[in-house]
């Protein structure tokens, strides 16, 4: 079946033979799509609140000394923070300091550890500034008894350090249970979500790739793509990471003109979730890429008793990753949100 829509024009025109992608074209487009810089207005969001936020700080005393970028668990917000940086847009009396984007692997040890980092930096002078980048605020907590002591940490060195700003991403699910246990946003009140990508964002995107790979794409009626990627941005839900995989799988292949043509836009098919299932899976998205012992930790499980349930999702496609940084298959995304929200588990909106 052809995913494109056919127009009255079209009706009458063969059906054009179609094979499964090869595997090695698979490879790599799934090699370009992750090697593609953010969409251009995920920057330029990121951009324009840091530039604001920064100007109003140094004019005011009393200015928030912090932002909150937010973004899909199924997002790399790190990734959108560190090309912000890149583009060598921090005013110039500014120095740079990124704290440590590996997660900190014994919760009990999460706020000294920081404190270490924290406490290394050198004095600033008067007429010094300094910008300090935290990658993902969802590495410094674990859902566990005393997994919040870096972020209460965090929070009031925060408050306390008028001279330097503070760039923090997040991933919303992990600051709707952070605001949820303890108020966060009552003291973070400045932040910025990831933009939801429209239709033609992703084709914009993803536009790229037909030059870097060299492959040949058929071009359909303007009015046919339209549909489609507008069909590819709500299936998403408007995350990068969600419809650059969901483009990929949607690939067939013209073999008699070797083109590559875009077919029906469809999620793989998952078995039915236990109660069980939908915790684990819950962790993931609540902490992002976590290894196996701290995953344990948050379900107050051992690790041999998650096992058996770690393997089943990794071979149905759910979870990918090794035992040292497991996370939930972005491809699955939008399913697993509508399933876990369904079942009264704490989903927050998508912007």
């Amino acid at each position: 079946m052809r995913a494109w829509l056919i127009s009255s024009q079209e009706k009458s025109e063969p059906e054009i033979s179609l094979e499964e992608l090869p595997v090695e074209i698979t490879e790599s487009l799934s090699r370009a799509t992750q090697a593609l810089p953010s969409p251009a207005n995920h920057r330029e969001a990121v951009q324009n609140a840091l530039s604001q936020a920064l100007e109003t700080w140094q004019k005011d005393d009393e200015a928030e000394n912090s932002l909150v970028v937010l973004g899909s668990p199924a997002e790399d917000v790190t990734r959108v923070l560190d090309e912000v940086l890149k583009a060598n847009q921090i005013p110039s009396e500014m120095s740079v300091r990124r704290l440590p984007a590996a997660r900190v692997t014994d919760s009990e040890t999460i706020a000294t550890k920081l404190a270490v980092v924290a406490e290394n930096a050198s004095e600033l002078t008067p007429d010094k500034q300094e910008l300090v980048v935290v990658p993902s605020l969802s590495r410094y907590f674990l859902r566990c008894i005393g997994g919040l002591e870096g972020i209460v940490y965090l929070r009031d060195r925060i408050a306390q350090q008028r001279s330097r700003f503070w760039l923090i991403g997040c991933n919303r699910w992990a600051w709707q249970y952070l605001d949820y246990v303890g108020q966060i946003q009552a003291y973070f009140e400045q932040t910025v979500s990831i933009p939801a990508l429209g239709g033609g964002e992703i084709k914009e995107w993803l536009q790229s790739l037909r030059n870097e790979t060299g492959l040949d794409f058929t071009e359909k009626m303007p009015e046919a793509e339209r549909a489609y990627f507008e069909r590819l941005a709500e299936s998403s839900l408007g995350v990068a990471e969600v419809a650059a995989r969901l483009w990929l799988r949607s690939l067939s292949y013209q073999p008699d003109n070797k083109h590559i043509v875009p077919e029906k836009v469809s999620f793989p098919n998952f078995r039915d979730l236990s109660a069980s299932d939908r915790y684990l899976l819950y962790s993931l998205l609540l902490h992002g890429p976590i290894n196996l012992p701290n995953l344990a930790t948050s379900l107050g499980e051992t690790e041999s008793e998650i096992h058996p349930p770690l393997r089943r999702l990794r071979q149905v496609g759910l979870i990918e990753g090794n035992s040292s940084s497991l996370q939930v298959n972005p491809l699955h995304y939008p399913r697993l949100r509508s399933e876990l929200k369904q079942n009264n588990f704490l989903v927050p909106g998508e912007n």
